[in-house]
Parts: C-alpha cells; structure tokens; sequence
C-alpha cells in the first residue's frame, strides 16, 4: 500500500474516535455496561411483576368469572396487564433500584 492510502485510512479511524470521543461527551453514547444493567434491571421487574400475577390477581379473576363470566375474566386479565404496564413505565420510578445496605450483623453468627 501507498503511504497516501494508509495516511487516509488512519485519518477515517481517528475522525471516527474524535466522533465517538465527542458523542460520549455529549451523552448520546453512554457505556455499555450501564446499559446492560439498567436493561438487566427492567427484565427483573418485568419477571418479578408477571410471576406475581398469578398471586395478586386470582381471587379479583375468579370472582370476575363467578360473577360476570368469561367476559368478566377478560376485562380482568386486561385492566391487570395495563395496570403492570403502566406501573413499569411509571417515568418516577427508578430503573436501578440500590440494593439494600448491609447493617454490617452477620446472619449467620450464633446468639
């Protein structure tokens, strides 16, 4: 390779980092491990939300069929699915919530 060619292409790569440089300086590129965790934290909500269901909403389901039918079971299942969406997308609510303090008593100590 010519020494011009090899000059362009070290110049794309350092325009490229300058870019990068910039935008994570700006915050349009934030790292990705803190993406990681804040998506890592949203899938446990999610899982934590959907597998209470079946605790939290089976008596108000099985009254609904008791009283109203399976239309009554399904305007129960609906009204349960926005009130988990609109919890989880609560703009207030904190997508990294921080682990409990440690109080610095071992559990495992005998008394």
């Amino acid at each position: 390779m010519d020494l011009a060619r090899e000059r362009a292409i070290k110049e794309k790569w350092q325009g490229k980092l300058a870019r990068q440089q910039f935008e994570t300086r700006e915050r349009l590129l934030i790292p990705a491990e803190d993406f990681k965790a804040v998506l890592l934290s949203e899938q446990t909500a999610i899982r934590t939300k959907l597998l209470a269901v079946p605790v939290q909403y089976a008596d108000t389901i099985t009254r609904a069929v008791t009283l109203l039918g399976v239309s009554g079971a399904e305007a129960t299942l609906k009204e349960m699915v926005y009130d988990i969406l609109r919890e989880l997308s609560d703009p207030n609510r904190d997508p990294l919530p921080t682990a409990p303090q440690d109080d610095g008593e071992d559990e495992t100590e005998a008394a």
